[in-house]
């Protein structure tokens, strides 16, 4: 990966060789091979090794292949003697794998092979930063190496993360250009990191006398090292002093932390002047410049892209943004850490971004025009990311899967130059040129907002909708409406489709086909989730409209197809639902970063009657939200549980949502979804006859206290104590059934059926069972999904016992062979 060596047999453990069976293994296989031409690949885990790259006392790293993803990568085989450090690495390894940063080594993969831990990272073609140093470099260049190391080193930081053993052999320089740190084998998260460990050439004092190594530790390894690049040749006045302070004998009076020191290392003096130059220069033909009176910007002065962003996004603002998520529960918690480096993440590619387009502009690689739309997209993704920042620094616990789900939504800032160039909106006359620019970020900021379910989204959206009517401008009218819907319908309000359809509007007069699609396809759900089928007769023309966006424009197209598949769906035109699904599934593409699009695979699972197919596209979706979300975000869980209700066996079910149900309660215990969970883990514990799981199950899903599932949660609950009234169901299921929208009704059946187990084998329990059914019935001429079916099948089973009706119970004992998990269920009815 970095450091190679020969291919030796051995490694040095307390001062004397030891056989490396690894080394052996691979030296064999290539003998093998090469006498007998047997291919005996040697594999930790699933990776194929190649041949060692390096090696000291901590490990040993090996080039491999992932014959899974078709990619060369990096092993770290780790030495331990001891249970305790095994388990230590594999944490230390996992902590690792969290932090998400450009200049920090990826890691992969964690695991264990015979009693030892291995790390699995990314392969980096490239030089040391020892040996790249070495060749000579002007002061410029060296800092410009340290300042990416460093940032990388502040991030991990941030995420609790102690390096240890910094130095430049541990710093990679790759042929892509960029700078990663590595070899994190000697680091531990910082409130364990103790004794002594690393390299003492670089080593702080307090660490070499075995105190527990912190992140001054570290500040002072970095500050050695820069000394270090700079011994060949003089070092700059301003370079030396940031190195003294960083490495002072007392670890108080260095650098206040890394960012601190990596701020100091960024202000190059000569570049400072030369910025105050350039401005005295720019003030003294600001008069001239009004009186030409021309609307075309002066040059722009390119490096300033972090100084833009440090206006929104500081190492201030991040601290308190992670301090507040991690008293955010479970959750909060455990991704306070895997946050941080995201954030960073987002702002150093904001920063590239925005010096790409500037010195594109110098080149003249790209035109006025074009770096206006271009710097407006910068400024629409920042404002993006303020509202993220803001939102995830006040959040509450019930809302933060809503604000990491705008995090992990940010606009791709390293896309604004390519759909700068492909935009064909037209843009607004110059004298509005900088107040649309203005008004188009706060619409972002409004709209990033209500992704976070922050209570100031409505707020912000309503003034700037209002300010955007008066500029005529229809594109940021469009813009602005679109968020304000956005915001309406996080709160629910019953203006959310005129607003959208408001958008759809200004977008169309606009010439943003792509922005129409959304919009249309917004108020075509909230339509159809109101029972109002009036905007069937447009959708071909809007059909018509996305279908020539082109590439731009597949997300929206994919949320056009998906929302009139819920039309179809609410009108009971089942096999029209699925086609329209099958339809927005091919615009999919993996180069998408929203998670929204992938809630298709979900839906059009739901509806295929192949349990083949049912079952990959739910895994599909599963793989596309860990990748977008997370594995522990909610809408992720939320896939998971809706894929355990359609499993037909109940013992899988319920194993699937047993597990489900426990990490919800850990993370997202005020999750619908979590009552949701709870409520069927209820319900078939209640079908098998689980007393002691129904009450649990139950009880969670009573305590939250609204809505028509707490009801009946509440009711079986007292029926399970022995309670044999029925009021409470039957006010229950009087409400439910009287309800619109067939899905609005299934609460009703449950509702029944709880009145049906308390009358028993009388007039009434038959009674009961029959509306259950009858209601359930009608709600699988809807959509044919399995916890309904799995209902209904139960009330036709206990009616057929009750009856002792042959026809019932030969319906019933057919799906209940199919589903499987039944077998007790079979024989009672085989006997009627």
């Amino acid at each position: 990966m970095a450091k190679d060596c020969d291919d030796a047999d051995e490694v040095r453990l307390g001062g004397r060789p030891v056989i490396d069976p690894l080394a052996l293994g691979v030296a064999r296989s290539r003998i093998a091979k090469a006498l007998f031409e047997k291919d005996e690949q040697v594999r930790v885990g699933r990776y194929q090794l190649l041949q060692r790259a390096g090696a000291g006392g901590m490990g040993t790293v090996w080039s491999a292949w992932d014959p899974e993803l078709e990619r060369r990568v990096a092993i770290k085989v780790m030495h331990v003697k001891s249970e305790a450090a095994r388990t230590l690495l594999l944490r230390e390894g996992q902590a690792l794998a969290k932090l998400s940063h450009p200049n920090i080594v990826a890691i992969y993969d964690v695991g264990t092979f015979e009693q030892q831990v291995y790390l699995v990272m990314e392969w980096i073609a490239g030089d040391t930063l020892r040996t790249h140093a070495s060749t000579p470099r002007t002061s410029r260049e060296l800092v410009a190496l340290y300042l990416a190391a460093g940032a990388g080193i502040a991030a991990a930081h941030r995420a609790g993360i102690v390096h240890r053993d910094f130095k430049p052999d541990n710093v990679m320089l790759g042929a892509d250009g960029r700078v990663r740190v590595l070899d994190f084998g000697l680091a531990r998260p910082s409130e364990a990191a103790s004794g002594v460990a690393g390299t003492r050439r670089y080593m702080a004092p307090e660490q070499a006398a075995g105190a527990a190594a912190t992140p001054a530790a570290d500040q002072y390894s970095f500050a050695v090292s820069l000394r270090e690049a700079f011994s060949t040749r003089g070092m700059p006045a301003w370079i030396a002093s940031i190195v003294e302070r960083a490495t002072s004998e007392d670890p108080a009076a260095r650098f206040p932390d890394m960012a601190a020191l990596h701020a100091a290392l960024a202000r190059d003096p000569a570049v400072v002047w030369r910025r105050r130059g350039l401005a005295v220069v720019a003030a003294a033909g600001l008069v001239g410049a009004f009186a030409i009176g021309t609307s075309r910007h002066a040059p722009d002065v390119c490096g300033v892209g972090g100084s833009a962003l440090a206006e929104v996004w500081n190492p201030g603002r991040l601290g308190k943004v992670i301090s507040h998520v991690r008293t955010l529960g479970g959750y909060g918690a455990s991704n306070a850490a895997s946050l941080a480096g995201m954030l960073d993440a987002y702002g150093t590619r904001w920063t590239t971004a925005r010096e790409d387009a500037c010195q594109a502009r110098q080149r003249d690689d790209l035109t006025e025009p074009l770096y206006e739309k271009t710097l407006a997209c910068l400024e629409r993704a920042r404002a993006a990311l303020d509202a993220v920042a803001t939102t995830l620094s006040r959040t509450s616990e019930d809302k933060l899967a809503d604000a990491i789900r705008a995090l992990r939504e940010l606009p791709a800032a390293e896309r604004c130059r390519a759909e700068a160039t492909t935009d064909p909106v037209p843009p607004p006359p110059p004298h509005l040129a900088s107040r649309v620019t203005e008004l188009a970020a706060d619409a972002t900021r409004a709209r990033f907002l209500a992704f976070g379910a922050d209570p100031d989204a409505t707020a912000l959206a309503r003034r700037t909708a209002i300010a955007a009517d008066t500029t005529g401008y229809q594109p940021v009218i469009a813009r602005a409406q679109l968020a304000l819907g956005a915001a309406l319908e996080a709160a629910q309000d019953d203006q959310t489709a005129p607003t959208y359809g408001k958008a759809a509007e200004a977008a169309l007069a606009g010439g943003d086909d792509v922005m129409f699609v959304e919009a249309f396809a917004r108020r075509l759900y909230v339509a159809a989730s109101l029972g109002d089928g009036s905007l069937a007769a447009a959708l071909p023309i809007a059909t018509t409209i996305a279908r020539r966006t082109g590439a731009s424009g597949a997300s929206a197209r994919a949320l056009l197809f998906n929302n009139a598949a819920t039309a179809r769906l609410a009108a009971g035109d089942e096999p029209g639902a699925i086609e329209l699904l099958r339809t927005a599934r091919r615009e999919l593409s993996p180069a998408m970063s929203s998670s929204e699009p992938f809630v298709i695979l979900g839906n059009l699972a739901m509806l295929v009657s192949d349990r083949a197919e049912r079952d990959a596209l739910f895994a599909e979706e599963r793989a596309e939200l860990e990748r977008t979300l997370g594995a522990e975000h909610q809408f992720t869980l939320a896939a998971r549980v809706r894929a355990a209700l359609l499993v037909e066996d109940p013992r899988r079910s319920t194993s699937e949502l047993r597990e489900l149900c426990a990490v919800h309660r850990r993370l997202h215990p005020h999750s619908p979804i979590s009552i949701d969970c709870h409520y069927d883990l209820g319900w078939l514990a209640v079908e098998r006859g689980d007393v002691v799981e129904a009450k649990a199950a139950y009880g969670v899903v009573a305590a939250a206290q609204e809505g028509p599932r707490s009801a009946i949660a509440t009711a079986e609950l007292a029926r399970l104590a022995g309670d044999r009234s029925t009021t409470r169901v039957d006010a229950i299921a009087r409400a439910s059934a009287a309800e619109p929208a067939w899905w609005a009704r299934l609460p009703a059946a449950d509702a029944y059926a709880i009145a049906a187990a308390i009358h028993g084998s009388s007039a009434d329990g038959h009674q009961a069972l029959r509306a259950a059914r009858a209601i359930l019935g009608e709600a699988l001429g809807y959509r044919n999904a399995t916890h309904v079916r799995r209902r209904y099948i139960r009330a036709t089973a206990l009616l057929a016992l009750a009856t002792r009706d042959r026809a019932l119970a030969a319906e019933a004992i057919s799906w209940y062979r199919t589903a499987g998990g039944y077998d007790r269920a079979i024989a009672e009815l085989a006997a009627i």
